[in-house]
């Protein structure tokens, strides 16, 4: 070694496994069975139906969630009363029966649905908050729509409709 020069002696310390201790080769060996039992009736599985419920849960999700379509033989609502104020559609009952499964739409293009609508009773749905397109996305209206027509379906003994024209009352 010259002198008046530092030299520093670099070691690298390698890692090295300890030996394999008895018994590790056999517990190796049954966790990659197991992996392997595992991954196989998975895959059964799927082929078996697995694939065909995981399409119908996808296909279920992409479906409207509601569809305003009038029977042909549709009877008309009778008691149907409809007021716009403001952002509201006030939806009204006055017939002698309580209506279920009602779908209200508003401008051909947005629904919204209520359980069921009591005798003489109405009810208030925001135009903004309560109607959304027929589609999975429920996509509010647009913030400039002007509401000019309502239409309801209802089941009292049979499915029913009504179809009102709006004019805007006071705020």
């Amino acid at each position: 070694m010259p002198e008046g020069r530092l030299h520093w002696l670099c070691t690298y310390n390698r890692i090295v496994e300890p030996p394999l201790q008895s018994g590790q080769p056999v517990r190796l060996l049954r966790v990659l069975a197991a992996v392997v039992a595992v991954s196989l009736v998975f895959l059964i599985a799927w082929v078996g139906g697995g694939k065909s419920i995981v399409q119908k849960e996808v296909h279920d999700l992409a479906q409207p969630w509601a569809v305003f379509q009038v029977p042909e033989s549709a009877v008309l609502l009778t008691g149907l009363d409809a007021t716009l104020t403001g952002n509201a559609v006030t939806v009204c009952n006055h017939s002698n029966d309580e209506w279920s499964k009602v779908l209200v739409q508003i401008d051909e293009d947005y629904l919204a649905s209520l359980d069921h609508l009591q005798i003489g009773s109405c009810k208030q749905l925001k135009v903004f908050e309560d109607f959304t397109t027929e589609s999975w996305k429920r996509m509010p209206p647009p913030r400039d729509l002007h509401v000019t027509r309502v239409a309801v379906l209802a089941t009292v003994s049979e499915k029913r409709y009504g179809r009102k024209s709006l004019l805007q009352q006071g705020p």
